[in-house]
């Protein structure tokens, strides 16, 4: 069959699974037409009959661009080859921001992410999704304080009982939840465990894993570790303070100011009885130079805070 007349933009395609079926008539017009073919070793391997050029996509994504552009300059039927919805957490972002929008199409196909919710039947519209793909493990951090409901995109590092280790070892016991290994594939399994299981076992390299928190937030925060960090080294978690949260007032009380059973204060002539203090936070750590995360508000007459010895003088 004659091919038609070139496109005008760059299609960038998602597929699911391990074979074609799923492909909308667009998507399989656009693949079949091809002259330029980019995509992962498993998205090319399924076009065997395919007899445009192949190039693949690995760690070479600056390549890929310049690639796909100049192939779309030459007149070239350019198509790219992604897993899911190009454009989560896919090659699809990485396109627009070095092409532009006007010069690529993307026609997704059901995540993998979707795909293991599904699976696992739970309702994910509140869920934290994150993305572990050539990143540090510490990134799924404040997904742990802020969600009860995890999903995460995994890679050859940051894999599923490594995952399950790093929890365990920052005491996160309260979690369990579920691997699922080739979605959409004819292997495709989908396995429950705990974080203990998880740790111990091995999985296939196409893996999503979804985290629930099986014990109430409270519970869950008594097994982690003291983190001593925040004001003046106290415990974080006994502040119950969220990282992000910002200008949040506390009150520092000493318990010789409560009443007497006369009414009168055991200090009531005392200067300097009770102080103020404004705390607060930003996502990257204490507000305040200096480290201490601590700023006055206002300060009793008649007193000064030695800053270094948080010790009173007197004026």
């Amino acid at each position: 069959m004659e091919k038609e007349a070139p496109e005008d933009k760059i299609a960038v395609i998602g597929m699911e699974g391990d074979g074609l079926d799923h492909l909308t008539p667009e998507s399989q017009r656009r693949i079949a037409a091809a002259d330029l073919l980019m995509g992962g070793e498993r998205h090319l391997a399924r076009l065997p009959g395919s007899s445009a050029e192949r190039i693949v996509i690995g760690s070479n994504l600056k390549e890929i661009a310049e690639r796909a552009l100049s192939g779309l300059k030459e007149g070239k039927r350019v198509v790219v080859l992604a897993s899911g919805d190009p454009l989560f957490h896919g090659i699809g972002a990485f396109l627009i921001k070095r092409i532009g929008k006007e010069r690529v199409e993307v026609i997704p196909a059901v995540s993998a992410m979707q795909l293991a919710f599904a699976r696992v039947k739970e309702p994910w519209q509140e869920a934290a999704l994150v993305s572990l793909h050539a990143k540090p493990i510490e990134n799924l951090l404040p997904a742990l304080e802020q969600k009860g409901l995890i999903g995460l995109f995994t890679d050859e590092t940051n894999t599923p009982d490594a995952i399950a280790r790093f929890l365990l070892e920052r005491g996160e016991a309260g979690w369990a939840g579920w691997v699922c290994e080739n979605l959409g594939g004819i292997e495709e399994r989908v396995v429950a465990m705990t974080l203990d299981e998880m740790a111990r076992g091995q999985f296939a390299s196409l893996n999503v894993v979804i985290l629930k928190r099986e014990k109430p937030t409270d519970a869950a925060g008594a097994d982690r570790p003291v983190r001593w960090e925040g004001v003046f080294g106290i415990p974080r978690r006994s502040l119950r303070l969220p990282k992000a949260q910002s200008g949040v007032d506390h009150e520092e009380r000493d318990p010789r100011d409560e009443p007497r059973r006369d009414g009168a204060s055991a200090r009531r002539h005392h200067v300097g009885h009770r102080r103020r203090f404004r705390i607060g936070f930003d996502r990257a750590g204490p507000s305040l130079p200096g480290g201490s995360g601590l700023r006055h508000r206002e300060e009793p007459r008649g007193f000064r805070a030695d800053r270094s010895e948080h010790a009173p003088v007197w004026n």
